[in-house]
């Protein structure tokens, strides 16, 4: 078992089929999908620390452990701008732009390379 979102999705949907088929009873049924609900919860849960740990570079796989680099920032404007745009959430810088504005992105960002350097 992984013990990740995948596989909580593969044990739910193979549930769903049991019941379907009757090779799983309702309250077997009952008590794995409100286990898995608590498993959802506690994920995003989990995902709003992410959301709210932005200065922070983070590395996940979905929702498994989690660490914090506290690496000095190095490179270019481009590539300090890129970094941050990921810790946002975004692919790129453009579709960080887009989301936040031109302005407000700078700003973050301004913000972000001040905390981080």
């Amino acid at each position: 078992m992984n013990n990740n979102l995948n596989e909580l999705n593969s044990i739910l949907f193979d549930t769903l089929r049991g019941v379907k088929n009757g090779s799983i009873d309702d309250k077997k049924a009952t008590s794995i999908a409100k286990l898995g609900g608590v498993i959802v919860g506690n994920a995003k849960t989990q995902l709003q620390a992410v959301k709210m740990m932005s200065g922070a570079t983070l590395k996940t796989e979905l929702f498994g452990e989690i660490k914090s680099d506290t690496k000095k920032l190095e490179g270019d404007t481009f590539t300090l701008k890129l970094q941050f745009a990921n810790t946002l959430g975004c692919k790129n810088v453009t579709e960080a732009i887009s989301k936040h504005g031109n302005l407000g992105f700078t700003k973050l960002f301004d913000e972000w390379l001040k905390e981080n350097k």
